[in-house]
């Protein structure tokens, strides 16, 4: 009994709200003041109250989640462009592999196809932070593409859109990860953001 009494004394002074017993005979628990039901019982009824404080408590938790759920799919869906573009530049590499293939045999090297990678990558709707997942690469190239000979452009090539990739890839995953922390803040369980 005396740690059902102490739990209850430690709670009331923690929360320093005014608590009653009006049950006749029950436990002494410091923090407690005993009163005659007829002392509660002519009290402002309270339930209006506490019921409207309930509904604005729940509407606040719903606009919580509501907001929670909106930001978890603006979320998941740059994770999904990211994903996409990582994909992209996978196909990217393999087209600068051919490339590079052709180059070490001697054979004339397009580089037109990579055109229809840049479009691709330009048209996603993360595209536009495409250069900022790129910026290591673009930053050892240096000079740019049109002063290098073709193997190094080849390679310079292949080092944007191999950065390109890993970048999206690490990100995404990333962002994977704060969609599910955000769902779980939020209370959600589904996987329609993820």
């Amino acid at each position: 009994m005396a740690i059902y009494r102490n739990w209850f004394s430690s709670q009331i002074a923690r929360n320093r709200l005014p608590t009653f017993a009006v049950t006749r005979g029950s436990a002494s628990i410091d923090g407690v003041t005993r009163v005659h039901p007829d002392c509660v019982l002519g009290l402002p009824d309270a339930r209006a109250d506490i019921a409207r404080a309930l509904r604005e408590a729940s509407r606040l938790r719903a606009d919580d989640q509501d907001r929670t759920a909106r930001i978890a799919e603006h979320t998941g869906a740059l994770r999904a462009h990211l994903v996409t573009l990582a994909a992209i530049a996978d196909r990217a590499c393999d087209t600068v592999d051919r490339m590079t293939d052709r180059h070490a045999r001697g054979l004339q090297v397009d580089f037109s196809p990579l055109t229809a990678h840049d479009a691709a990558i330009a048209s996603n709707p993360a595209g536009r932070i495409a250069a900022f997942l790129m910026q290591r690469a673009i930053n050892a190239i240096g000079s740019g593409f049109g002063s290098s000979s073709i193997a190094e452009q080849i390679a310079a090539s292949r080092a944007l859109y191999e950065t390109l990739g890993e970048a999206s890839r690490y990100h995404a995953e990333e962002l994977s990860r704060t969609v599910e922390t955000i769902k779980f803040i939020g209370g959600s369980t589904d996987n329609e953001a993820g």
